[in-house]
C-alpha cells in the first residue's frame, strides 16, 4: 500500500525573495484573467483545446514556466465550472483583487513601517492616514450598500448577520488576519443598508449568525466538521452536498429569510 504524506510549510522569503514571489503572484493573476477572457467569449471548457489557444501566450507574454502555464487553466476552468454548477448565469470572471484590498493593504503596511519608525512625526502621520482610512471605508460602505438596495428594489427582504460582538473574537483569529477580520465597519455598513431599505420599501433583518456556514442546506444536519475554513469548502458528513462555504451561509439565510416571511404572512 502506497502512503503520501502532506507537508505544511512556511516559507520565509527573504525581501528579494518576497519581491519575485509578488511579481510571479501578478503575473499569475493576469494569466488567468487572460485566459478568463477568451473562455468568456469562446464559452470553451475543454482542456486540450484552451491548451492549444494560450499555453504559448502564457509563457511568452506572462513568463510563466510550463507548470504555472499548465496551472493558470486548470484553475480557470475549475472557477468556471463551479459557478456554472451552483446554477449561476454565464458571465466572466474576474482574477483581479478588488480595489478595497489593494487600498487597505496599503494602509495596513504603511501603518506596520511608520510604527517601526516610532518618531512623534510618524505617529502623527499613523492619526492623519487613520482618518483617512475612515473616509475611504465610509465611501466603500456606502457604495456597497446603494448597489445593494439599488439591485434588488422595493419589496425586498434583506437577511444579514447580526455581528455584534465580532471585535471580542479578536483572540480567536491568527494576529497577522485580526486587521482583514475585525477592522472593518460591519455595523456601519448594517445601518446604511437598513436605511437605504426603508427608504426604497424594503426590509432588513438580522439573524443569530451561529452555524450558519456549518449547517447543511439539503438536509440542516449541522456539524463543525462540515466545514474547512481554510479551504472554504463545506461537504455535509450526512448527504454529502458540497458547495463553498460562504455559499452555503448565503443559502441557510435565504432559508431563514424564507421561513420569516412565511411566519409575517401567516
Amino acid at each position: 500500500m502506497e502512503l503520501t504524506l502532506t507537508a505544511k510549510v512556511k516559507i520565509m522569503p527573504t525581501p528579494e525573495q518576497q519581491d519575485v514571489l509578488s511579481q510571479t503572484l501578478h503575473a499569475y493573476r493576469l494569466g488567468c484573467e487572460f485566459v478568463s477572457k477568451l473562455v468568456s467569449e469562446s464559452k470553451e471548457l475543454g482542456h486540450q483545446k484552451l491548451h492549444s489557444l494560450t499555453y504559448r501566450e502564457l509563457r511568452s507574454r506572462f513568463h510563466l514556466r510550463s507548470q504555472m502555464a499548465q496551472s493558470v487553466r486548470k484553475t480557470v476552468i475549475a472557477r468556471y465550472k463551479s459557478v456554472l454548477g451552483n446554477g449561476h448565469p454565464w458571465t466572466r470572471i474576474r482574477f483581479n483583487k478588488p480595489e478595497f484590498e489593494n487600498q487597505r493593504s496599503r494602509y495596513k503596511h504603511m501603518r506596520k513601517r511608520l510604527q517601526q519608525v516610532g518618531t512623534a512625526s510618524a505617529r502623527r502621520a499613523i492619526r492623519r492616514m487613520g482618518q483617512r482610512e475612515n473616509r475611504y471605508m465610509t465611501d466603500v460602505n456606502h457604495r456597497i450598500s446603494k448597489a445593494l438596495v439599488d439591485r434588488y428594489g422595493e419589496g425586498t427582504l434583506f437577511v444579514i448577520e447580526d455581528l455584534k460582538g465580532i471585535r471580542q473574537a479578536t483572540e480567536r483569529v491568527r494576529v497577522q488576519d485580526r486587521y482583514e477580520t475585525v477592522s472593518w465597519s460591519f455595523y456601519q455598513l448594517r445601518q446604511m443598508i437598513e436605511y437605504k431599505a426603508i427608504r426604497s420599501s424594503a426590509k432588513v433583518i438580522a439573524v443569530d449568525p451561529r452555524y450558519t456556514s456549518q449547517m447543511c442546506p439539503k438536509c440542516q444536519y449541522t456539524d463543525k466538521a462540515n466545514r474547512n475554513k481554510k479551504k472554504h469548502y463545506f461537504c455535509c458528513r450526512n448527504c454529502q452536498y458540497s458547495s463553498n462555504d460562504d455559499r452555503i451561509g448565503a443559502m441557510n439565510l435565504q432559508r431563514i429569510g424564507i421561513k420569516y416571511i412565511a411566519e409575517v404572512v401567516e
